[in-house]
């Protein structure tokens, strides 16, 4: 005849109950990280607080980037890339994006040369980011996102080659609406502007 094991003692089943609710509760249990929030660090102070349109615009240019990159594309002479995964948003990223996008909507140069001159790797490691590789695009103009990727980065194979790279792990992106006072070297025209940056750990 089948028998069953002895079943635990209430005093045992509480013991262990209050074992879990304690191990639950440790305070010294590491926490999630939240890798898209903007890090504080002294690079970012001016850059972490963004407004909602601006962040929403952000967002779908990351979300056309990922579109794009979801399908196979030619390159011009830079040869056929493969479909790539999504990526992942990154706010040490984020804030580079944001630091070179004003200071480009303030009416610097169209380019990728920022405050001090600093190149996008220097704003990359400056928001904390340790890429082994990264890349920054820039557009301007009162464009759509995914027409920003479609038309102006896919339609130019340098650009093109940049945004399909295998490599590319995380993605920041920045956007900032023109305002009366933004104005162009060449022109007095307001201007939007759109920043992305890519990299691998």
């Amino acid at each position: 005849m089948a028998t069953c094991g002895r079943r635990p003692s209430r005093r045992r089943e509480l013991a262990a109950l209050a074992c879990a609710l304690v191990c639950a509760c440790d305070p010294d249990a590491a926490t999630p990280v939240d890798r898209a929030a903007v890090p504080d660090v002294e690079a970012c102070d001016g850059v972490r607080q963004w407004p909602r349109a601006a962040s929403e615009q952000a967002a779908a240019l990351l979300q056309a980037v990922d579109d794009a990159r979801a399908q196979p594309q030619r390159c011009g002479a830079l040869g056929a890339f493969p479909a790539a995964a999504a990526l992942v948003p990154d706010g040490a990223l984020t804030c580079a994006a944001r630091v070179q996008a004003r200071f480009l909507a303030d009416g610097a140069p169209l380019g990728h040369a920022g405050i001090d001159d600093d190149a996008p790797d220097d704003r990359v490691a400056a928001a904390g980011y340790d890429a082994s590789l990264s890349s920054e695009l820039v557009a301007l103009g009162d464009v759509a996102p995914d027409a920003i990727v479609d038309a102006l980065w896919q339609a130019s194979a340098a650009h093109c080659a940049a945004l399909h790279g295998p490599a590319w792990v995380h993605a920041g992106a920045a956007f900032v609406a023109a305002t009366p006072d933004d104005t162009g070297e060449d022109d007095d025209e307001p201007r939007d502007v759109f920043v992305l940056v890519l990299a691998a750990p």
